[in-house]
């Protein structure tokens, strides 16, 4: 790993030990960053429905063998004593096979 990517991989897990973050997936848990949670209800053809839209970090060291992937649902807690929050992964990124950047959207609101 270079040192760039290193200094990646550092820094987020100095944010997964500060904050407590973390996401269920798959029957395990695993330690994440989490971007804000950003939500609420939109106004459109039909009514109101529900939106909401999470960034999710996770270190690639964290997973044994088998990784989520688009349009797995995770269950997502923002700190330790939160509800948690199952998210849809709509976008996977593999950021230098070092960092899984997982944006997630409410599993209820459409694609």
């Amino acid at each position: 790993m270079d040192d760039a990517t290193q200094m990646l991989v550092d820094g987020i897990e100095v944010i997964e030990d500060s904050v407590g973050a973390t996401f269920t997936w798959n029957g395990n848990a695993y330690p994440c960053a989490g971007g804000a949670e950003l939500g609420g209800k939109m106004l459109g053809y039909g009514g109101y429905r529900t939106t909401a839209q999470v960034t999710v970090i996770a270190r690639a060291a964290v997973f044994a063998a088998k990784r989520p992937k688009d349009k797995d649902t995770i269950s997502y807690l923002s700190t330790p004593g939160s509800t948690a929050r199952p998210l849809r992964i709509d976008n996977l990124t593999v950021l230098r096979n070092a960092l899984l950047i997982m944006e997630c959207t409410d599993p209820n609101q459409g694609s």
